[in-house]
């Protein structure tokens, strides 16, 4: 069976892509900090669909100490590397250049950049031809917000990383998607009074990223914005 690898997968958009993919028959292996949560959401895709395999890795990827323990374990349990779906993100607002923000720029720039950076350096040699990369980027990667700067930044970096993978990687024939989101309903939201109709939902996100997939051998989707018809809140 094809298999996926998708980071942030216990909640948002991370779950909803993790489930669209083991509806279409892959293998998963399930990347996030709640080792509770994606304990469960393990269990629950196990009970949908027991001829699959659906392995967890929990680790925080802003502590770069703990990437080279998933680089390692992947390498060693996969059969095979088909998509890749760098979805773990984190928002926050603040001021950039207050020194006691947590998280500050340093935390953002590891989580959104470097941290997918690594992987992606240390899993290469197992990329085959046909192979699909996901970058969850924002449509602040366009377009900054002022009131969440550090945020802003390392979305920013990770939209022109993800134009540098696709061109690292074009002789390859890997394709490399970089999907920008606009608002989405995820935990983020919690507590928020919001029209439904104003936001995205993190299953919108997830059938972008699986047409995206469905597309002929010869042909990529580079760039996906998808808003909410109405507009950002």
């Amino acid at each position: 069976m094809p298999v996926a690898i998708i980071t942030g997968a216990s909640k948002g958009i991370g779950w909803s892509i993790a489930n669209r993919f083991a509806e279409n028959g892959f293998d998963l292996l399930m990347i996030a900090r709640d080792i509770g949560a994606l304990q469960a959401r393990s269990r629950e895709l196990q009970q949908k669909f027991p001829a699959q395999r659906f392995t967890t890795f929990s680790l925080d990827l802003m502590d770069k100490s703990q990437l080279s323990s998933l680089s390692q374990f992947a390498l060693a349990t996969l059969s095979s590397m088909d998509v890749l779906v760098l979805n773990a993100g984190l928002f926050a607002m603040g001021e950039l250049l207050n020194p006691d923000e947590s998280p500050n720029l340093d935390d953002f720039m590891q989580l959104h950049v470097l941290s997918n950076h690594y992987l992606c350096q240390k899993w290469q040699s197992s990329f085959k031809k046909g192979m699909h990369i996901f970058s969850i980027c924002s449509v602040v990667s366009n377009e900054p917000r002022f009131d969440s700067p550090a945020y802003s930044v390392s979305k920013v970096a990770q939209l022109a990383w993800t134009k540098m993978l696709r061109a690292s990687f074009l002789e390859r024939e890997i394709k490399v998607t970089a999907v920008l989101p606009g608002q989405t309903l995820t935990s983020s939201w919690d507590g928020i009074t919001l029209e439904t109709d104003r936001i995205l939902s993190a299953d919108a996100v997830a059938n972008a990223v699986w047409k995206a997939w469905e597309m002929p051998g010869n042909t990529v989707i580079e760039e996906i914005v998808i808003r909410p018809q109405k507009g950002d809140l």
